[in-house]
């Protein structure tokens, strides 16, 4: 057993380990002696190097003179000193700590061996604890023995129990093949029953109970009996009615056939009407459809010749207008109502920008007119305008005759390069003033000319960037330019 194997080593590792514990207090104890012999070689050494010292200075010293070591003046010179061996004691000192080396080297072996010795020892209990705790609760022999006869009857017993179940296997598996015939026979049962129903489903046979094959059967059974009893009783009627719509059926193919004389739809001769009225109506159709497809692309035709037509017509009234205004009195009337409509179109959009969108400029026979869309969209002459209105129209009229001046100039004409403008401000209440400063800071930047303003308001004057002050002084005035 192997608690008897542990118990055997347990006597040896306990001696081997008392063993490497005796071995590092040997060697700590040598050890440490070996270091206090280094140190006291090493104190020994550095006397003896001193004293060579001391005797190697005494020949340099002089009576009255600074010592070259430490700089005090000598009152006495020392007598000749004893010089120990130097070279001994450095090889005494060197032994010394090659012995502490080789005692240092040794403890650290007899260290690592205790501790090995130790572990193995600690393990070797351990595992004998536990194994001892083990067994503490293990049976005696003779229970030994009562178990394994124990186990011996009860593998009889489970050898006689597994005959049982295999011969219960094989019955089971005897009823299982005589209960899976049973179920084939009741499944074609139910595929039967099956193949009669459907084709009474439309009829209104009965949904089959699938839990009873025998009341599924007798269910249907009595359905078909009563379906059967009530269907001959509906026969006599059905034939009745069979009779009825005959005669209404007649009569309809006598209506049908004077409606197709009537549109002209020719019928087979020698069929009934209900085989050759469809045919027929489908030929007369498609035979309309095409007649709607001629009649369409003839309309399509009538449509492009009238097109045609009305371009030759505005061809002809083009013609007629130039013929008109290519005449000595009719060309400068065009070209100045051409001229006057561009410019008060302009000027429109100006105004309305500088009104706020209150005022849109017209012409009518000459005459300027505003359109007012805070009083309804209404048109009144432009004399019926307040001073500052007034001027907003007039600065709208000049900015559009600068702005189309260029255009309607002939080619070579000079070019209107600057524009003045010259009072009229006084008259603007502060929030128009403000619109017509920025409309001519914007016009100032997008515009290739240079716009000038004349005025006495400072408000006005700050917003311009280069500004020219004229002084009034005695007898003359000057002119200055001021720095913004």
């Amino acid at each position: 057993m192997e608690l008897d194997t542990l118990e055997r080593r347990l006597p040896a590792t306990q001696a081997l380990q008392r063993h490497c514990a005796m071995a590092l207090s040997d060697v700590t104890a040598a050890e440490e002696e070996a270091e206090r012999l280094a140190l006291q070689a090493r104190r020994t050494q550095e006397v003896t190097a001193r004293s060579h010292l001391a005797a190697a200075l005494r020949p340099h010293l002089r009576d009255g003179a600074a010592c070259p070591v430490c700089g005090q003046r000598v009152t006495a010179i020392p007598g000749p000193l004893a010089v120990p061996d130097l070279d001994r004691a450095e090889g005494v000192r060197v032994q010394a700590d090659r012995e502490a080396e080789r005692l240092r080297v040794a403890w650290t072996k007899a260290f690592r061996a205790e501790q090995q010795a130790t572990g193995e020892l600690n393990a070797l209990t351990g595992r004998i604890a536990a194994l001892r705790s083990v067994l503490a609760d293990a049976l005696t022999r003779e229970q030994v023995f009562a178990a394994l006869a124990r186990r011996e009857q009860l593998e009889r017993a489970a050898d006689e129990a597994d005959a049982r179940l295999r011969r219960a296997r094989a019955a089971r598996a005897s009823a299982e093949q005589a209960t899976t015939g049973v179920r084939r026979e009741v499944q074609a049962a139910w595929s039967a029953l099956e193949r009669v129903r459907d084709p009474l489903v439309a009829l209104g046979a009965p949904v089959p109970d699938r839990d009873d094959l025998t009341t599924a059967w007798t269910a249907l059974v009595s359905w078909a009996a009563a379906a059967a009893a009530t269907r001959e009783t509906a026969l006599s009627g059905a034939y009745e009615r069979l009779a009825r719509v005959c005669g209404e059926l007649t009569t309809a193919e006598g209506r049908l056939a004077g409606v197709l004389a009537t549109h002209e739809v020719t019928l087979q001769a020698g069929r009934p009407l209900t085989e050759t009225a469809e045919p027929a109506v489908a030929a007369a159709l498609e035979g309309a459809r095409q007649e709607a497809r001629r009649l369409i692309e003839r309309r399509k035709q009538a449509a492009k010749l009238d097109m045609q037509r009305q371009h030759k017509e505005q061809t002809h009234q083009v013609a007629k207008t130039l013929g008109h205004l290519l005449r000595a009195d009719g060309f400068p009337r065009w070209l100045v109502a051409t001229t006057l409509d561009t410019l008060v179109a302009e000027a429109s959009g100006t105004l309305a920008e500088l009104s706020g969108g209150q005022f849109e400029l017209t012409h009518d026979d000459g005459s300027f007119l505003v359109v007012d869309h805070a009083d309804a969209d209404s048109r009144r002459p432009v004399r019926t305008l307040s001073g500052g209105e007034s001027f907003q129209a007039g600065l709208a009229l000049a900015l559009a005759l600068s702005a189309q001046l260029p255009a309607m100039a002939a080619a070579g004409a000079a070019q209107l390069e600057s524009i003045f403008l010259d009072e009229g401000f006084g008259a603007l209440d502060e929030a128009t003033l403000e619109t017509v400063a920025a409309t001519l800071e914007e016009l100032a930047t997008r515009r290739d000319q240079v716009v000038g303003i004349v005025t006495h308001i400072d408000a006005l004057a700050e917003r311009v960037p280069i500004r020219f002050a004229v002084r009034r002084g005695q007898g003359t005035s000057s002119i200055q330019r001021e720095t913004p």
